[in-house]
């Protein structure tokens, strides 16, 4: 006989488990997101399944305030600030379609600019640079839909031009004067070559990463200068 407080042997206690709605529902925020300058936040908050886009002061979240989103103009899984601090860049689709248009929200103003081409287009983000806040990289693939080329756009005006037509890479790293510096392409057999692009255009070998490595090895940035490439490797 089990002693009080005890579980009798043969028995087990019954734990109550996670519903799915727990497991598997979206979170209420999302994507929290910090202004270069470190004065604001913004995150995505979820409204009845849709999301929306939320900003506020740093130390003061109780001033939060919706910038667009809900049921009228819903924005996908994605946040990111140009490096102006002003700015916030957001992503939408047409009905779940994933080819995804990027757009600028100033936060005083509200004022909504569309960056990236839309009509079955895919837009990714590529990088800010704080020196040159006003603008920021895409990867597009309006031209060939295979191959994402880089487009650079103005967050205020929404001007934008491609800067690099991508004759093939799966991946292109930019330095802080958003310019290409490196390409990468996946051979055959899984293992990833890594180019660096010299002055004059030219492509030079630059590393190689096997395939069994190229999920955790790849670039992660580089210095201010563009003379250090910052190398995460699982080696």
């Amino acid at each position: 006989m089990a002693n009080k407080g005890e579980i009798a042997p043969g028995h087990r206690r019954r734990t109550a488990l996670l519903t799915r709605k727990v497991a598997f529902a979206d979170p209420l925020r999302s994507h929290l997101r910090l202004s270069d300058d470190g004065t604001r936040i913004a995150w995505l908050q979820n409204e009845a399944g849709m999301l929306s886009v939320m900003v506020a002061e740093a130390l003061d979240t109780a001033s939060a305030r919706r910038l667009t989103g809900g049921p009228v103009r819903p924005v996908s899984p994605a946040l990111f600030w140009a490096a102006d601090g002003r700015h916030v860049v957001v992503f939408r689709d047409s009905a779940g379609d994933e080819n995804y248009q990027a757009f600028s929200i100033d936060v005083d103003t509200g004022a909504e600019v569309a960056l990236t081409p839309d009509g079955g287009t895919r837009t990714l983000f590529n990088r800010t640079s704080r020196r040159i806040p006003s603008d920021i990289l895409f990867s597009v693939n309006h031209r060939n839909r295979q191959s994402f080329d880089l487009v650079r756009a103005n967050v205020t005006t929404g001007r934008r031009m491609t800067v690099f037509e991508n004759p093939g890479f799966s991946r292109l790293h930019a330095d802080a004067g958003l310019a290409v510096r490196f390409g990468e392409r996946v051979r055959q057999d899984g293992s990833i070559e890594v180019l660096k692009r010299q002055g004059d255009g030219e492509w030079v070998p630059f590393l190689e990463i096997p395939a069994e490595d190229s999920l955790a090895t790849h670039i992660d940035g580089l210095s201010a200068d563009g003379e250090v490439v910052f190398l995460l490797d699982s080696r």
